[in-house]
């Protein structure tokens, strides 16, 4: 009965870490559309992103990520010594199709792994 407490603890430690959101905030630049995430100091009190390289940067953000404004003009992209303002926004991950069906494929799993133990007496009810 030990190890189907340590079973259940673990797949309760499982869905916990998993239903964190992984929302972000950046800067879109208005002209081009382009996502600019890698923060640095603010530039006249608004939140400012620098653009050193690709690494910094997503190119069409609308395709991978969720993006909703927090505010318009509310932002700034600093590249070498100029700065050009944008729209602060907040971004995350697009949910994907399988998603809606997590939940039969983690029922599955944890029948299979129920059956495999109690075939083996490791999990007994008496």
């Amino acid at each position: 009965m030990n190890k189907f407490k340590i079973i259940v603890t673990l797949g309760i430690l499982f869905f916990i870490n998993n239903n964190n959101a992984n929302a972000a905030n950046g800067c879109i630049y208005a002209s081009s559309g382009n996502l600019y995430i890698t923060p640095t100091t603010s530039y006249n009190s608004l939140p400012t992103y620098v653009y050193n390289g690709a690494s910094d940067r997503v190119t069409s953000p609308n395709s991978v990520y969720c993006v909703q404004a927090i505010s318009t003009n509310g932002c700034y992209i600093k590249q070498n010594s100029t700065y050009s303002l944008g729209n602060y926004v907040s971004y995350g991950p697009l949910p994907c199709s399988v998603d809606d069906y997590i939940w039969v494929l983690i029922s599955a799993v944890m029948s299979c792994c129920y059956y495999f133990l109690y075939k083996r007496n490791i999990i007994t009810f008496s």
